[in-house]
């Protein structure tokens, strides 16, 4: 049910925002082959289109799944900073506010985890700020900020000004938001009697901001209709190929089988079981049945895990002799052709995403990889402004939601990094060996979070080792410049030996308490393997 008198939202632009949704969903989750074959193969028996969807494979998950992976170790890397926050936005966000199945996350990593996800499979969604009570008729209660994702399915217009959006809740009962720049006011339809549906409102808030607290899913805006504007998703390109690239693989499949379970063809051989007449016999009694021998088919077709032709025995004559049995089957170059093209196609897309950008010759000058990265890196410039825009947005509308004096209110700021370039693990090594001694210490950092990615405790421990004993981060040249000043002793040099192990061994979620420990046995085995009877300090 819409509600009367609802300005709708033009009909062309929901159906290609519709469009646009369906077919990132192929990708993005498990469904949308069907979609895909409706589409090339209108005229192709439903019962085959239930055989290919019931032996698809989602090739392209997987591709999907390595460019979230991958956007998200840059942005973790290269660093986000939000600045500018008030106390309470501060306070709010280092309680993890933002969760995902069942998983408390930190705003940062909500963005990449989840706000980024659902913007690549609906970038015409939006992200509605809302306020959230668990008891609405405690005035007392302040209404916290949550957000809550509408797909552009539920996009319906506009309603007394506002942006009207519906939910479907199932059994043809919905759930209706209409926000302004003044208030949120949500219904719900529910069953009265005569099963007729009613609406109740579960809540009015005014929420005193002055601009929609709504903000739409990051994407690519592009012009549809030479006036309406419309999101493509972050990898519209690639999702072209890997539309093909499913297609394509799903007719190698049915190649493949046609190839192992060819179509086996036979000359008609008249049954010789005992009292067999065209496949009917009759007993003693003059009771007729079928043969058990050819079934009632009076040939004999031979058991066989193939589709069986039976060819006449006409066949035979006239000088156009064959085979008894043969096999009709796509050659192994039609299965060898119809995978490759696939696998071509799965390729193009990857490569479309970036996903490919680390891959490289031994004999590639530094030069030329700039060059081959310089296109990815815009797209993901491209990428890390739409990123700051929407963070700012959303971080904005929970500071008026929790700050209610505007003159109090500070706009947040998100600083996201000038250059994402996108490193190896061996690139971030040379880089940190390489860098200026002020910013050695943070570079080593990068390189072993992403060597480490994933394993909190060795990142922890590289953190304090680097910190307690900075000769782990000088070459030879350096070490021997500063051990001839007196700067550093062998007991630097043999605790720079030792304390990646030592901490590993004293290892402990408080960093101060691990570091005692390991430098009072550093110091005490020093000490014993020397003879010294002093303390090292």
């Amino acid at each position: 049910m819409i509600f009367k008198g609802a300005q709708l939202i033009n009909k062309e632009l929901k159906a290609e925002m519709i469009r646009i949704y369906e077919q990132a969903e192929t990708h993005c989750t498990r469904d949308g082959l069907k979609r895909l074959l409706e589409i090339q193969r209108p005229t192709e028996p439903e019962s085959i289109k239930e055989y290919r969807i019931a032996n698809q494979r989602r090739i392209t998950r997987s591709s999907t799944e390595s460019w979230f992976s991958m956007v998200s170790r840059i942005f973790n890397n290269s660093g986000i900073i939000v600045k500018n926050k008030s106390d309470r936005l501060t306070q709010y966000l280092e309680a993890y506010p933002f969760e995902s199945n069942r998983k408390e996350l930190s705003f940062e990593n909500w963005m990449l985890e989840v706000a980024l996800r659902l913007s690549v499979l609906d970038p015409n969604g939006l992200f509605v700020i809302y306020p959230k009570k668990t008891d609405w008729a405690n005035t007392l209660e302040m209404a916290m900020p949550q957000v809550k994702f509408f797909e552009c399915e539920d996009i319906v217009g506009t309603y007394d000004g506002g942006v009207y959006l519906v939910k479907d809740l199932g059994k043809n009962l919905h759930e209706h938001w209409i926000i302004s720049a003044t208030d949120i006011i949500v219904y719900r339809d529910r069953f009265a009697s005569g099963g007729k549906i009613e609406v109740e409102e579960i809540f009015t808030y005014n929420h005193n901001i002055g601009d929609i607290p709504i903000v739409s899913a990051m994407g690519i805006t592009t012009v549809f209709d030479d006036e309406l504007m419309i999101n493509e998703s972050f990898l519209s390109g690639s999702f072209e190929y890997w539309d093909e690239a499913i297609n394509r693989f799903s007719d190698s499949q049915a190649v493949s089988v046609q190839h192992d379970y060819p179509i086996k063809i036979m000359t008609e051989i008249p049954c010789k079981a005992d009292g067999c007449r065209n496949g009917h016999v009759t007993d003693s009694e003059g009771k007729v049945s079928k043969c058990s021998e050819c079934g009632g088919r009076g040939i004999v077709t031979g058991d066989s895990p193939y589709h069986t032709l039976v060819a006449p025995e006409s066949m035979m004559e006239s000088g156009n002799k064959r085979e008894p049995v043969v096999f009709v089957a796509p050659p192994q170059s039609s299965i060898d052709s119809s995978y490759n093209r696939a696998m071509d196609l799965l390729k193009k897309g990857q490569e479309e995403a970036g996903l490919h950008v680390l891959d490289s010759t031994s004999a590639e000058s530094g030069v030329a990889k700039s060059m081959r990265l310089e296109e990815k890196q815009d797209k993901l410039l491209r990428l890390a402004s739409s990123f700051k825009m929407f963070a700012e947005q959303i971080l904005y509308y929970y500071e008026c939601y929790l700050v209610i004096v505007k003159e109090s209110r500070q706009i947040p700021t998100v600083f996201v990094p000038k250059s994402l370039q996108i490193k190896d693990t061996l690139t971030l090594q040379t880089e940190a060996i390489e860098a200026p001694l002020a910013d050695r210490y943070y570079s080593y950092l990068k390189y072993l979070s992403d060597k480490y990615n994933g394993d909190d405790m060795m990142i922890e421990v590289y953190k304090v080792a680097l910190q307690e004993s900075p000769i782990l981060m000088l070459n030879q040249t350096e070490i021997d410049a500063r051990m001839t000043a007196g700067i550093y002793s062998g007991f630097d040099l043999y605790k720079a030996d030792v304390i990646v192990q030592t901490l590993l061994e004293n290892y402990d979620d408080n960093a101060e308490t691990m570091k005692n420990r390991s430098n009072e046995q550093i110091r005490r085995s020093y000490s014993e393997k020397n003879g010294l009877n002093q303390s090292i300090g």
